[in-house]
């Protein structure tokens, strides 16, 4: 019997954050940039430019702390494109006008995993991003189940 699919990431990033900054603005599934320049002339002519939000890039969350905002993405098994995410992520933030009024705070980058993997923490050090290992049981229970699966074909 095949599982269903679950939102594992976003459990983890949830109850991470939830720990973590209880009592801070959180935003998930965050749309970042402006509407893509093909919509131009739609927009131009009318459009209402949050129909064209599902063409925007989305990062994992944003915290919008008094002096900082944090930027997180989270991933259960780590891999290597988490960092150039990250970065681009990072870049279109000013890029979004609904962030304009932050832009006078630091800009603090998360990598958020549930398993440590020393050569991405490596990689995500040279750009200044931290990366927080966080691992609660679920996800070990997950990982066993998932590697009973993933050695059948």
């Amino acid at each position: 019997m095949s599982k269903l699919w679950q939102p594992r990431e976003t459990r983890l990033l949830s109850e991470w954050v939830a720990k973590k900054y209880p009592d801070d603005r959180v935003m998930f599934r965050v749309r970042l940039g402006r509407p893509p320049s093909w919509a131009a002339k739609s927009i131009a002519e009318g459009a209402p430019p949050e129909m064209y939000k599902i063409y925007q890039r989305w990062a994992d969350a944003i915290i919008i702390r008094e002096k900082e905002l944090i930027l997180i993405e989270a991933k259960i098994r780590p891999i290597p494109g988490v960092v150039s995410e990250i970065n681009l992520y990072y870049q279109l933030i000013p890029k979004t006008p609904e962030f304009a009024e932050f832009m006078n705070r630091p800009i603090r980058k998360i990598i958020l995993l549930a398993m440590r993997d020393p050569e991405i923490i490596e990689l995500a050090a040279m750009d200044d991003i931290e990366v927080v290992i966080y691992t609660p049981d679920w996800v070990i229970e997950y990982l066993k189940e998932h590697r009973k699966y993933s050695g059948r074909h």
